[in-house]
């Protein structure tokens, strides 16, 4: 997916297969209610600055 989805349900929905999410820009907004919904998700990865919201992300990530 090469857009930004601002709609969290429809972005679950196009992403929930993932096992790999790629940031590019920190507009998305990556919290527990959709990481919920990605079963599959391994991995997130962010390009340029990484700030707390990743670090967060990936301790949730390690606890499933």
């Amino acid at each position: 997916m090469n857009h930004f989805e601002p709609n969290p349900h429809l972005l679950a929905a196009k992403i929930h297969d993932a096992e790999i999410l790629v940031l590019t820009r920190e507009r998305t907004v990556i919290n527990e209610e959709l990481l919920s919904k990605l079963p599959n998700l391994k991995l997130i990865s962010q390009t340029g600055k990484i700030g707390k919201r990743i670090a967060h992300m990936q301790r949730h990530l390690a606890h499933r």
